[in-house]
């Protein structure tokens, strides 16, 4: 594709080696494909061992009952919801079929993952065969397979390529990408000179088709028509070289057949930024200013290039920075190095229209993920790559076969074909040692923000790690990766709000509390700040303004269980009663499965004298707590109460069974016991409550004299 015609000479590869051309190439034809799977396969292998990440993967697989099944309402809320503020109905539908498969078992949504992945790279590989076959025939088939088939794996196996396929979330980069590289080859057979004219319709249907399917994974792929306005203007000459063949009649077609496929992209760029809207995730022109965004357009031109000759200090996050603007040096080298390429590829354009070719490929791939419309805190990342860093493969491929035609001379020839195969087997054993270890970094939420922390400091990877810390109890050392992630980005509420439950923690209310106001003040309507906001202020006996951030909290978010649960904890101290069982009932509709609510609700009904209440609400948080010892022990003495002796009996016992040291079960069936006419037993329980009760009087006077 990507040379000129004039270069091929006569192959080295004759029968005088022992294997015609056609036995040998049918056998590459076959080989190579299959060799590229197993491959990229076995370098992403290590994923396999991989759990799930705090980076989306619990809210998107863990924690999300919406896709497992294929219930109509499983289904209408995959076509419907913009999670997490993506668009993505096919990529839920693979999900689900993967619960189905494996339910929440990681390794089984990994290998999900690998598969397409591996899938991708094969039809990569076609798709680099058919394109140097068209702009650049060789007539040695095997040296267009083997070149081919290294382009695949330079896509495949690159380290860049691990977080498309490392993580679970991100399947929509992999199942978008196989769409995409179909559509692609649909279109090229499409638009081939073997195609008769009364199939290219259906062929054309077919793409449109692939192409919509694409869209529906993932919508990185919304800038593929004007890839393919730029294919058919090289290698597919359908357009260009004069007036006549831009706008012409011929070339009126080539421009009507584009129109499903910007019809198809512009409905779901609509829809992709309505989605980035409703999860708040679109970020403003006041916090991102164009000026910002331009900035980070051209540094991620460069970036991508730059990474994928040296792909390392590889992160799952690199954090725009605050000093972003345009006269800052790296982003001045940036704009160099973008109007260097763009000149250089324009002057040459005539004798290597191949450069021009993939630069533009490269730019409007880039486009949809460059920051025009920025979502996340992310300058670059490594899976924006996925689509656009293919053109980078296809060229270094078309550079390998030049390598046989270096001269007549048997030396000369032999040192190219050492070259065609020796450079390209030590590119790819490096990149394969590189990928394999980066993929061991996203075994678990704790090793990627470590290594992110490493090799890319940034306030989210501060934010991560001062988590696991502080889950650890390390809440000293859990505030001063806070305060750093407050110190890189002051204007990020989820820093400030952590860093306030942090400092709540550790008993700093007044300094909590500020933290928490300036987390509200950059983004008023967060529910979970708000909530938090009413528990600090609550705990420093605020009371009439901690009901006001709960009310607000329950306003934004009306089925929060847990906002209800608050609110009604703190009427519950303000000897509001009625207040709070109201809010306790509808708390336990929303969440049926949260057993304080319903002893909560058990003791507000045991006061007001309806023991036959309470005890409903008991039963049901035995059940859902079996191993509670005082959950039994509670339901017995209400049963007690209301004397139903003999099931009093079996709960206390059922406590005992669970805690045979539990002092107050002992007691409680004594009293049962002795009620029930059986004094010897009733006596042993009593003397066994009471040799447990010494015993700890005994264990708390040694702490203490300690």
């Amino acid at each position: 594709m990507w040379g000129s015609p004039a270069a091929v000479k006569t192959p080295i590869l004759d029968p005088a080696h022992g294997l015609s051309m056609s036995r040998a190439a049918k056998l590459a034809c076959y080989l190579i494909p299959g060799l590229v799977a197993l491959i990229t396969f076995v370098v992403f292998s290590p994923a396999l061992r991989n759990g799930f990440v705090n980076w989306d993967d619990f809210e998107t697989i863990v924690a999300n009952q919406n896709f497992r099944g294929f219930t109509w309402s499983h289904l209408r809320w995959m076509f419907t919801t913009f999670h997490l503020g993506h668009y993505q109905p096919l990529s839920w539908l693979t999900f689900s079929l993967d619960y189905l498969l494996w339910g929440v078992e990681p390794f089984g949504y990994h290998l999900t993952n690998i598969l397409f992945h591996s899938a991708n790279a094969v039809l990569f590989y076609f798709l680099t065969r058919r394109l140097l076959a068209i702009a650049a025939p060789i007539s040695n088939a095997v040296v267009l397979h083997l070149a081919a088939g290294f382009a695949a794996l330079i896509f495949a196996i690159h380290p860049l390529r691990v977080e498309s396929v490392a993580w679970a979330t991100e399947r929509r980069d992999v199942l978008s990408g196989f769409f995409l590289l179909l559509t692609v080859l649909s279109y090229l057979k499409a638009v081939g000179p073997e195609t008769k004219k009364t199939s290219w319709g259906r062929w054309i249907a077919v793409t449109v088709i692939l192409y919509v399917l694409s869209l529906l994974s993932k919508a990185s792929g919304i800038t593929l028509p004007m890839v393919l306005v730029v294919l058919d203007v090289y290698p597919l000459r359908r357009l260009g070289d004069g007036v006549g063949k831009w706008f012409g009649a011929e070339a009126r077609r080539v421009w009507l057949e584009k129109l499903p496929f910007f019809i198809a992209a512009v409905i779901t760029g609509a829809v992709a930024l309505t989605a980035q809207q409703k999860a708040g995730a679109l970020v403003s022109t006041e916090t991102h200013d164009l000026g910002g965004r331009i900035v980070q357009s051209l540094y991620g031109v460069t970036f991508y290039m730059v990474k994928t000759l040296l792909p390392t200090d590889l992160a799952p996050l690199y954090e725009i920075p605050v000093d972003s603007h345009l006269l800052h040096p790296r982003f001045i080298l940036a704009a160099i190095v973008f109007l260097l390429f763009s000149v250089g590829f324009f002057a040459v354009r005539r004798r290597w229209p191949a450069g021009l070719a993939c630069w533009v490929v490269y730019l409007l791939l880039l486009m949809p993920v460059s920051g025009v419309a920025q979502s996340g805190l992310q300058m670059v990342a490594d899976r924006y790559s996925y689509l656009s860093c293919m053109v980078w493969a296809i060229l270094l491929a078309a550079a390998l076969p030049r390598f046989w035609w270096l001269g007549s001379n048997a030396i000369v020839r032999s040192v190219g074909a050492v070259l065609l195969i020796g450079i390209p087997l030590f590119a790819l054993f490096g990149l394969g040692v590189l990928t394999w270890r980066q993929t061991e970094i996203w075994r678990d939420s704790e090793r990627l923000w470590s290594h992110a922390l490493a090799v890319s400091p940034s306030g989210m990877a501060h934010l991560h790690v001062g988590r696991f810390i502080a889950q650890r109890g390390d809440l000293a050392e859990a505030e001063k990766h806070l305060r750093r992630a407050v110190e890189f980005n002051p204007k990020n509420d989820v820093f400030q709000s952590n860093l306030a439950l942090v400092l709540a923690r550790r008993g700093n209310l007044a300094e909590a509390t500020e933290h928490f106001r300036r987390a509200l003040e950059i983004n008023p309507d967060d529910p979970a700040t708000l909530n938090n906001m009413g528990i600090t202020l609550a705990q420093q006996g605020k009371l009439d303004e901690a009901i006001l951030h709960f009310h607000r909290s329950l306003e934004i978010k009306p089925n929060d269980a847990s906002g209800h649960t608050n609110m009604a904890n703190l009427l519950l101290d303000q000897g509001d009663v009625d207040g709070a069982t109201k809010h306790l009932r509808v708390a336990i509709e929303i969440d049926p499965a949260d057993a304080d609510n319903h002893n909560s609700l058990a003791i507000i009904s045991a006061k007001r004298g309806n023991l036959a209440e309470a005890i409903e609400y008991l039963r049901r948080v035995v059940e859902l707590k079996p191993g509670d010892a005082a959950a039994a022990n509670n339901l017995a003495i209400t049963l007690a109460k209301q004397g139903r002796l003999d099931e009093a009996a079996q709960r206390f016992e059922s406590a005992l069974r669970i805690d045979p040291n539990f002092a107050e079960a002992h007691a409680g069936l004594a009293r049962v016991l002795a009620t029930q006419k059986k004094p010897e037993e009733a006596m042993r329980h009593y003397q066994e409550a009471l040799r447990i009760l010494k015993s700890q009087k005994k264990t708390e006077a040694s702490r203490d004299a300690k």
